[in-house]
């Protein structure tokens, strides 16, 4: 029962001893934070009088502390356009503020200790936040395409920040950040086109992949002592980036002439985007990113290992007739049996591959645009995420023996039909689009990312991890009544979906199954309210996108 917080140590009653004449519902609706009184009702109407007493509104959807995705939150809104979060709110839920319009600051009150995915992202008139002192926790993507952000100053409380954070914040020029983080995530700061440099506190002892990547104004990168690990195309795209430097007491890395190596120069980290032909140093065995404006490139002889997916601007590899790991044949890269085509650079109209080929790895056609006719060869069995990344072609046929794909296999691509050799026992295609099972129950890719309105074939029960990934272009997707499962990441990155209607049929959506759906306003559900967990499913703007229509 609610009791009031001034009540003496001796006094028995509620909030009913001041005022006898409520009943139970309106009882339920008051509540007292720090000595005032709010009354929860989402009535404009009642909103006034409210005010007009001398009782504050309380009209938000807050439980348990958590602040969560609902229309009624976006009340909190003033005339300014000034977010102030309620003193009782310790986390605020994922998309709850997401692309709010004319959303200028947001206060955060100490409460709050956690922001989770998406909660201000999209928000292009944002300007100006101030963070809690207690707050700890900042989810992925919180804060991306805060264009109008310029500044940010992060608490020392916060020790932990989700990846893709502040992406794509292209305003964004001054930044300090908590000195208790131990880790910058993965694309923290991409694509922040002011930012001239950041300040890495010393307690950081990882970076991750594409932290500082299409920093187009980026200067300079320090390293902390404690860095032991950077992840790959930490600096892709950063055509100002001059220097790296390296605190003398950090003992695992090392800038010599351009490039970022180990201590003991056996690790390629990378190397400036200035530098465009690279011969691999003969000390070193691993390759693991170089930089996004590599033309020509020479493999050592001790080179072992290759981590990297080359960038699109490259144009010829050569590898030391004594490296034993890795061959090229007529510029492209292959490992040393030719059975796994790691890059294709040749400028060809017509690519024909060897029939030895039976891998073909991530990015492996990235930048290859001249390219209208790809034979696949006959033993090819796998085609890895993003291994035909942007080809246009007429018609693309799927040897006998490949097996299980999804559609980031096809992404930025334009293939206008799909066919598949009769022989393969893996796979099937629908109407030149849909890659299914052999039986025609899981979808697994589409292979034409650039229509509009997909149909599910009615014969599908189960879309499969990524099958929808990258369809950029999609307005409209209709779903089969046969479905009973959606995968996780199933819907990721269809940007232009608005709505998507879900049958009664289905049965389990998986973690992430509608992630970077930025457009996604409206999620229906023709079932009972959380009939199916885990809502709302990754979705950028949180539960207020969820529609339960049994």
């Amino acid at each position: 029962m609610l009791q009031y917080n001034t009540k003496k140590d001796n006094e028995t009653g509620d909030i009913t001893t001041i005022f006898t004449s409520l009943s139970d519902d309106e009882k339920d609706k008051i509540e007292i934070i720090k000595g005032s009184m709010y009354y929860a009702t989402t009535n404009k109407k009642e909103i006034e009088w409210l005010k007009q007493i001398g009782v504050e509104p309380n009209p938000y959807d807050i439980e348990n502390g958590v602040l969560k995705s609902s229309f009624a939150n976006l009340m909190l809104m003033d005339d300014t356009g000034t977010v102030t979060i309620p003193g009782n709110v310790t986390k605020i839920a994922s998309g709850a503020f997401r692309n709010l319009n004319g959303l200028k600051t947001i206060i955060i009150p100490s409460s709050v200790t956690e922001i989770e995915s998406y909660a201000f992202s999209g928000n292009s008139t944002l300007e100006n936040v101030i963070f809690s002192d207690r707050l700890t926790t900042i989810g992925d993507f919180a804060f991306q395409d805060c264009i109008s952000l310029k500044s940010i100053s992060l608490p020392d409380s916060v020790t932990t920040l989700g990846s893709t954070c502040f992406d794509n914040c292209t305003s964004l020029a001054n930044v300090k950040l908590s000195a208790n983080l131990t880790s910058i995530p993965y694309r923290l700061f991409s694509a922040c086109n002011n930012l001239k440099n950041v300040d890495i506190p010393e307690k950081v002892t990882e970076i991750g992949g594409g932290a500082f990547e299409h920093c187009k104004s980026l200067e300079y990168i320090a390293i902390p002592k404690n860095v032991t690990k950077i992840g790959n195309s930490m600096f892709y795209d950063t055509p100002k980036l001059t220097e790296i430097r390296i605190d003398p007491q950090n003992t695992v890395f090392t800038f010599n002439d351009g490039l970022l190596l180990s201590n003991n120069k056996t690790i390629l980290e990378g190397a400036l985007d200035s530098i465009t032909n690279v011969i691999v140093p003969d000390t070193v065995t691993t390759l693991k990113y170089i930089n996004g404006n590599l033309e020509q490139l020479y493999i050592s002889s001790n080179v072992e290992k290759i981590l990297l997916h080359f960038p699109e601007t490259v144009r010829n590899i050569s590898v030391s007739s004594n490296n034993k790991k890795f061959k090229a044949v007529n510029g492209n890269l292959y490992d040393y049996s030719v059975s796994t085509l790691i890059k294709y650079c040749s400028n060809d109209s017509v690519a024909i591959l060897p029939d030895t080929v039976q891998i073909i790895n991530g990015e492996a056609f990235a930048g290859q645009d001249n390219i209208s006719q790809l034979v696949l060869p006959k033993n090819l069995t796998t085609l890895c995420n993003f291994s035909l990344r942007g080809l246009k072609l007429n018609e693309l046929n799927l040897p006998e023996k490949v097996e299980v794909l999804n559609s980031t296999v096809f992404s930025a691509s334009n293939i206008s039909k799909i066919t598949i050799s009769d022989s393969n026992q893996n796979l099937s295609c629908i109407n030149n689009i849909y890659i299914t099972s052999k039986d025609k129950k899981t979808l697994y890719a589409v292979g034409n990312l650039n229509l509009t309105e997909y149909t599910v074939p009615d014969s599908v029960e189960k879309l499969n991890v990524f099958s929808l990934y990258s369809a950029a272009r999609a307005t409209k997707v209709t779903l089969p009544s046969a479905l009973k499962n959606i995968e996780t990441s199933a819907f990721d990155y269809a940007i232009s979906l608005t709505t998507i209607e879900i049958p009664g049929t289905v049965e389990n959506i998986g973690d992430d199954a509608f992630s970077r759906c930025n457009a996604l306003t409206k999620i229906i559900v023709k079932k009972s309210k959380n009939s199916i967990s885990g809502s709302p499913w990754g979705c950028p703007y949180g539960d207020k996108a969820v529609i339960w229509e049994p």
